[in-house]
């Protein structure tokens, strides 16, 4: 990379690692900062999962419940950074963190290398690229002051800059896609092909979906050139198969017949949003992509570009047609809408030379206002101590005082927000504590947030408790907040108590 390049990178990854280092120092002497600044919810499952690997597994179950069900060879990634964080004796969150920035170089890496497929001997067009796939979104700004949160704000997958802002599998996960398609375009050889196979593996581990995506792009990619040319190039569609595609089936199958994880797949419905607010969400470059598809209409079969102009529309289209994981299929899209509207300005540049100086900067000013407003809001929030970045120091206290006077297998009783924090905080079982995670999650959230607003007679509560096993109750803050009255504690004593958080253990109510 030449000196902008680098310039510009490590510029990147200090702005995405400098408010979690905020936000750590401004814990103070009274809130710890528990690791996540974008979508903690998800957060804490990723950290749940390392605290699975931390304590010696290599199988799989669900952690949000007191019921996990068989062991699966799933979520392998996660598992494996909480053995290194083990073997290297290191926190987990910070493990979480250092491979999101070796992953995100990693991505950034292969974003230059592609741009440099796509766009051969025009540096100006590559770095136009690059620097719309580090810094840009969409115009989600507009949704942001109407109220309302658009999709550059919360579906991180989407976008390159957002997801590696938010953890390490989104951009390893891009990394790994770019890489199977820029070596597809190598010549066919043994070599090659076992290079694919092995990258397509990796992908099906930390992102099954972005194995699905880069097959359906090979396989049309395939199908135009059996047409155009009589030619069927089946073997880097073969490979990626074979590395990528059985792992993807057997995860599928997994997901289905085991029932505890059938139980949480049933529930893991993520619809796209409305097409207005993805319209919105991806422009102007979506726009833009949209003007180099018409100018590129005579030349739409361009090698260099053509994979990314299949990427485009096969994504735009899966992510119209229901299907209860149909928002999955937006892994990555922001990467051909940059290659495309790169194309879009190219275009209008030649045709108006008026434009030259300040197409660029006007679009990169309107694409990167919700990266802004993002970063702001976070900042305000670090700055208030929310909830959602914080526990306090009471709360820690009580969750390690868990962690060092109960088993492993013992379930905890918390208010929703504290069940979240539980299972990647001390890895102790809850009985609710993730809307997909958790099986039966609305029952189990409408009884969590019963028994501690008080909707519970003694009787009731009592039998909550023989029903899900529970050992402990944690009442802190977040169990405060959802009723204005003590609970019934007939139940249980008080084995721990600091400022305004107790931990009950439950008496036997046989």
């Amino acid at each position: 990379m030449k000196n902008r390049y680098w310039f510009v990178t490590v510029f990147f990854l200090l702005l995405i690692t400098t408010p979690y280092l905020l936000a750590n120092i401004q814990a103070g002497k009274d809130f710890v900062f528990i690791g996540f600044l974008v979508n903690p919810v998800d957060g804490n499952s990723y950290l749940a999962k390392m605290q699975e690997g931390y304590s010696g597994d290599w199988l799989f179950t669900l952690p949000f419940t007191n019921n996990p069900g068989d062991a699966t060879p799933l979520f392998l990634f996660y598992l494996c950074l909480g053995h290194i964080a083990r073997i290297l004796n290191s926190s987990l969150i910070w493990t979480f963190h250092i491979t999101r920035l070796i992953c995100s170089g990693l991505l950034l890496w292969t974003i230059y290398l592609y741009s440099k497929t796509i766009f051969p001997d025009q540096p100006k067009n590559c770095w136009r690229m690059y620097a719309f796939c580090l810094f840009c979104s969409g115009s989600g700004w507009i949704f942001l002051l109407l109220g309302k949160i658009p999709v550059d704000l919360w579906v991180a997958e989407a976008f390159p800059w957002m997801s590696m802002y938010t953890n390490p599998h989104f951009p390893l996960g891009m990394a790994l896609l770019l890489l199977v398609l820029l070596f597809s375009r190598n010549v066919p050889s043994m070599k090659r092909d076992i290079l694919l196979l092995g990258l397509s593996l990796l992908l099906a581990i930390v992102m099954p979906f972005g194995v699905v995506i880069v097959g359906l792009i090979l396989t049309v990619n395939s199908l135009i050139k059996l047409i155009k040319l009589r030619n069927l190039e089946w073997r880097s569609l073969g490979a990626v198969f074979v590395g990528g595609g059985i792992p993807v089936f057997y995860q599928f199958w997994l997901a289905q017949s085991t029932p505890q994880l059938a139980a949480w797949n049933k529930q893991n419905i993520t619809t796209s949003p409305g097409l207005i607010e993805l319209f919105v969400s991806f422009s102007p470059l979506l726009i833009l992509a949209s003007y180099a598809f018409w100018k590129e209409r005579k030349n739409i079969f361009d090698e260099n570009s053509l994979n990314v102009k299949i990427w485009l529309i096969t994504g735009l289209v899966l992510v119209l047609i229901p299907f209860n994981l149909q928002r999955r299929f937006l892994f990555g899209l922001f990467i051909p809408v940059t290659c495309l509207s790169t194309m879009g300005i190219n275009f209008l540049v030649i045709q108006s030379r008026k434009l030259k100086k300040v197409i660029f900067p006007i679009v990169m000013g309107l694409s990167c206002l919700t990266v802004i407003m993002v970063v702001f809001i976070e900042c305000y929030g670090i700055v208030n101590h929310s909830s959602d970045y914080y526990i306090t120091t009471d709360e820690d206290a009580a969750l390690n005082w868990l962690r060092s006077n109960t088993e492993s297998n013992a379930t905890i009783l918390a208010s929703p927000d504290m069940g979240n924090l539980i299972p990647g905080q001390i890895n102790r079982e809850v009985v609710y504590g993730h809307p997909f995670e958790t099986p039966d999650a609305a029952a189990k959230l409408e009884l969590v947030e019963n028994f501690f607003r008080g909707n519970m007679s003694s009787v009731q509560m009592t039998d909550l408790i023989e029903k899900e096993k529970v050992q402990y109750v944690f009442y802190g803050p977040r169990e405060t907040e959802l009723g204005d009255r003590m609970i019934d504690t007939s139940w249980g004593k008080i084995v721990f108590s600091q400022g305004n958080v107790t931990i009950f253990e439950v008496l036997n109510t046989k």
